[in-house]
């Protein structure tokens, strides 16, 4: 599949490597580098309306700014990511449409 983000025109190829429902996803996608990072999506249920959600991306091979910067670009879209699927979830709202 790809994805494709206002903000970064451009389809990024995205292989999804393993899911468990409610629980986890693993996904696998391409970075500047030429190479690619894998991500972890793990899903913990805390009560019965609350979910910790922790994001992991890992594979960064080389450790020059330009890669620190796009880790550090890739982790500021997760959290909006999570933003935008919260408000989504509670309240059947897309924040994207407001956001550009």
């Amino acid at each position: 599949m790809t994805w494709d983000f206002h903000d970064f025109p451009g389809a990024f190829p995205v292989h999804v490597k393993q899911t468990i429902k409610n629980k986890k996803i693993v996904l696998e996608w391409a970075n500047s580098e030429g190479g690619s990072t894998q991500v972890v999506m793990n899903f913990e249920p805390l009560d019965k309306d609350s979910t910790l959600v922790r994001i992991e991306e890992c594979g960064w091979e080389n450790q020059i700014q330009e890669s620190l910067d796009e880790s550090y670009s890739h982790c500021q879209g997760w959290m909006q990511m999570l933003c935008c699927l919260k408000v989504y979830v509670e309240f059947g709202k897309n924040l994207r449409e407001f956001f550009f």
